[in-house]
C-alpha cells in the first residue's frame, strides 16, 4: 500500500510491474552469459576455493573479522576494530592499493567491507587479499 499524490503513485505504478512481472532484459542477457559460460558445477567449486582462499587470508588479519555469505561471490569483512568510517577506508585503499572494495556504509552495514572473491584466479585473489591486509595494518584513520 502507498499513499501519495497521484503523480507519484503513477511513477511507482510504472516501475513496479517490471520490476516484479519478469527479470529484467540485462538480467536475462547476463544469465543466459552465465550459463553459456561452461561447468556451472566447476565455477561454483572455483568460487568456493577463491571464498576458502580469501577466508584464510583474513583470518590472519589482527583486525579483520570476515563473514562469508552461503551464496554469492562475497566476503564480509568487519574492520570496525579499525574504524567504522569505510567509506575513509576504502577511498584510501584505493587512491593508495588501485584496489576497490565496497564500504558498508553503501548496504547500510557501517564498520564493513565487502569484498568480491570474483577474480582471474586464486593468485589474483591472494596479491590483492595482501595488500588489502598490509594496507589495514598501517592504517592511521
Amino acid at each position: 500500500f502507498a499513499l501519495a499524490p497521484a503523480p507519484v503513485v503513477q511513477a511507482m505504478e510504472a516501475l513496479q510491474g517490471p520490476i516484479t512481472a519478469a527479470a529484467s532484459a540485462l538480467t536475462q542477457i547476463a544469465a543466459a552469459a552465465a550459463f553459456a559460460s561452461g561447468d556451472p558445477v566447476a565455477l561454483k567449486e572455483n568460487y568456493r576455493v577463491r571464498r576458502d582462499v580469501a577466508l584464510q587470508l583474513f583470518a590472519g588479519a589482527r583486525w579483520a573479522k570476515t563473514h562469508s555469505l552461503h551464496s554469492g561471490p562475497y566476503l564480509w569483512v568487519d574492520i570496525s576494530a579499525l574504524t567504522i568510517d569505510t567509506l575513509a577506508f576504502v577511498e584510501a585503499l584505493l587512491e593508495q592499493e588501485k584496489i576497490a572494495v565496497m564500504p558498508g556504509e553503501a548496504l547500510g552495514c557501517a564498520g564493513f567491507i565487502r569484498l568480491s572473491f570474483i577474480s582471474h584466479d586464486a593468485d589474483v585473489l591472494r596479491a590483492a587479499a595482501a595488500r588489502i591486509i598490509a594496507f589495514g595494518n598501517n592504517w592511521k584513520g
